[in-house]
């Protein structure tokens, strides 16, 4: 009998989905879907986690009390963790009973994800499904070929330089042994609409030197609850109730029990003890616990016939060999026997293909960029740009001469500098230096009076040739003050001039201005593109542009044909060469993982700057310590090899050991261990 609510656990190699499935109205339904969570490979707190924090917003989601959360869980497993007996491996065991005896659950059983897969399609037409099961992965890509309901081939291919349909392809051909493959592909795991319309456009078909389908196959994208609604019909089918069907919306009702019943074996139940669960103590307490309903026995109608498949007899010409007979003595054999094995053993050779997960790292260090860690490129950009100026400026010189200044009183005037004296046109003039006037003089015996007088220098107060005055011209002061004085121009006023000349105007300057910035953006632009950007591990976030302040040659009103300015700029920024990107990764791994080698492409590791603060982001793998291993492993038989590999190396997620005698698959590895070769990747 099923469980009234259980927890429908799938799990990957780095995340987990959790969802609740309840029991209500006589059939199963999914009550809600949890969240995708990461977490970290062989991290068992971190595996943990993730299961709670999907479970949680599961049961959040369906409104369940914590109270009333079931302890029952059912396991959807990838094929990788089971072993060729059917059995989860014993690493993944512990990680499966430690997540557990952390969340309190109750494991009930469990099923490889595309065992699932192929019982749900093979129970949906009545007869055994041929498909191939693409699921795809944020690095690696699964795939299972399917032939008449059993899954006869399995693989996992890396992807470090993304996912792309031909690699599907090529690993198809080295599984499909020259045949044709089943013209159908369902696609599950983390896939995007790209990937999908990547497989669709596909020329699966139509190739010159190979054909690996007949036809262009039916691509069928599963989403996760398409998924969902294929494991739990399997389940419940575990759970002896025949009489269930699953409905859309992974909603399960009561079947009509006229109906066909298809038994599918492949869920393994399994008590706490067969996870090494012996010791778990859970308690949970129900108040009010519902009465157990006995449902009636189902009603199990006549299997229909199933069809027969039936192969084309394929006659092959009779070969009339004959060879001489050879009476061996069992001497003889005994003599020989030695040569044979020793000759087998120096001749065989073994290859052993390592998949490795890799490390994610990311880690921010307190660092100051100078020589000995990073290099610095540095380009001066000195510009200056020129135009005609356009500004007119109106100039010329003033009138200059001497004036005879006479004084009629009898008391001596004196005039300061800048005086101002008026021609008849009111024209304005000044005197240049300041002066006294003497006083006039009288002489009685001649009855004459003599003004006093004195002789100056006379300047127009503006430019042009209408200052010019001629000599003996009468001038008067400006000031009715002194009115006892009088001018009379001494020599010829003359020099006055006036005219119009290109200067710099207030437009002139703006629009240089504006030229020589866009000059300066441009050539900044254009040296970043050419020589900035061509530069291998430039730390971006270091670029630094100083733009010094602008020269003009010439002001605002200045005479002057042209303007011109110029400009001195700097720009600089920091880059690692590889030499020291991979020193700066070889100290970050050294100090966070002492003792242990990697390998990795500097160009998908990323290294950048900002803030002080050096940020390194990327991939690394593990090396393995081939030597080891192959001393491990020389000799020994091939399942020893395996269990070796699967329990002393936690970072190998798979592994592929061929050998050039594998018709004789009793025979251990190559004694000679330079004749065992091992690659990972």
């Amino acid at each position: 009998m099923s469980p009234q609510a259980f927890w429908l656990l799938k799990l990957n190699d780095y995340q987990a989905i959790v969802s609740i499935v309840k029991f209500a109205d006589g059939r199963h339904s999914v009550a809600a879907i949890g969240p995708a969570v990461n977490y970290y490979q062989n991290d068992d707190n971190s595996l943990a986690q993730a299961i709670d924090e999907s479970l949680s917003q599961a049961a959040q989601s369906a409104s369940i009390l914590p109270e009333m959360e079931p302890d029952d869980l059912a396991l959807i497993l990838p094929p990788g963790w089971i072993d060729q007996e059917g059995k989860i491996i014993d690493q993944k065991k512990k990680n499966i009973e430690s997540f557990c005896r952390q969340l309190k659950l109750k494991p009930i059983g469990f099923i490889p994800s595309d065992e699932a897969l192929v019982e749900s399609l093979n129970s949906k037409d009545g007869f055994p499904a041929s498909f191939i099961l693409l699921e795809i992965h944020p690095t690696d890509f699964s795939l299972s070929l399917v032939y008449l309901g059993k899954i006869k081939n399995r693989l996992i291919q890396p992807t470090p330089d993304g996912f792309y349909p031909g690699a599907v392809e090529q690993r198809l051909i080295e599984l499909t042994d020259n045949s044709t493959l089943p013209p159908q592909i369902y696609l599950t795991g983390d896939y995007t609409p790209t990937h999908l319309e990547m497989i669709k456009n596909y020329s699966w078909i139509g190739k010159k030197d190979f054909e690996t389908f007949l036809h262009f196959p039916d691509i069928i994208d599963l989403s996760l609850s398409e998924l969902l609604t294929h494991y739990l019909s399997v389940i419940l089918g575990q759970f002896n109730q025949p009489n269930q069907s699953v409905q859309p919306e992974i909603e399960v009702a009561v079947e009509d029990t006229t109906a066909p019943v298809i038994a599918t074996p492949t869920l393994e139940e399994t008590s706490a003890s067969d996870f090494g669960f012996s010791n778990l103590e859970v308690e949970t307490v129900v108040d009010n616990p519902p009465p157990e309903i006995e449902l009636p026995p189902p009603v199990v109608a006549s299997q229909p016939p199933k069809p027969e498949f039936k192969l084309p007899k394929i006659s092959l010409p009779k070969l009339n060999l004959k060879f001489p007979r050879v009476k061996f003595s069992f001497g003889i054999i005994l003599a020989v026997l030695p040569a044979i094995l020793a000759l087998l053993f120096v001749l065989a050779h073994a290859k052993v293909q390592l998949f490795i997960t890799p490390i994610d790292i990311g880690s921010s260090e307190t660092a100051t960029l100078d020589s000995n860690l990073a290099s610095q490129k540095t380009i001066d950009l000195d510009l200056s740009e020129s135009k005609p100026a356009t500004g007119k400026l109106t100039k010329g010189e003033r009138a200059k001469g001497d004036v005879v200044i006479y004084n009629s009183s009898a008391k001596a005037q004196n005039l300061s500098r800048g005086t101002i004296i008026l021609d008849d046109k009111n024209q304005k003039y000044e005197l240049s230096t300041s002066v006294q006037v003497p006083a006039s003089s009288v002489n009685f015996d001649s009855g004459t009076i003599t003004m006093g007088q004195v002789s100056t220098a006379l300047v127009a107060s503006e430019i042009g040739p209408e200052y010019n005055i001629d000599k003996n011209v009468k001038l008067t002061f400006k000031d009715s003050a002194i009115s006892s004085l009088a001018a009379r121009v001494k020599s010829q006023l003359s020099g006055g001039s006036r005219s119009e000349v290109s200067a710099v105007s207030q437009a002139d300057k703006q629009a240089l201005e504006a030229t020589i910035k866009t000059k300066i953006e441009e050539s900044i632009e254009q040296k970043l593109n050419q020589e900035i950007n061509s530069i291998s591990g430039i730390l971006k976030s270091t670029l630094k542009i100083e733009k010094n302040r602008l020269e003009f040659n010439r002001e605002v009103g200045e005479e002057a044909d042209t303007i011109s300015v110029e400009s001195s700029n700097k720009v600089t920024v920091y880059y690692l060469t590889s030499e020291q990107k991979e020193t700066i990764i070889k100290q970050y791994l050294s100090s966070k993982h002492p003792g242990i080698q990697f390998k990795y492409d500097l160009s998908k590791i990323d290294i950048d700057y900002l803030a002080n603060k050096l940020t390194i982001k990327g991939q690394v793998i593990p090396v393995v310590d081939t030597s080891a291993l192959r001393k491990q492993i020389t000799g020994k038989s091939l399942s020893t090899a395996e269990n070796i590999i699967k329990t002393k190396y936690q970072r190998v997620y798979n592994f592929q050991i061929t050998t050039n005698y594998s018709i004789f698959k009793f025979l251990p590895l190559p004694f000679i261990g330079r004749n065992i070769e091992i690659t990972s990747q």
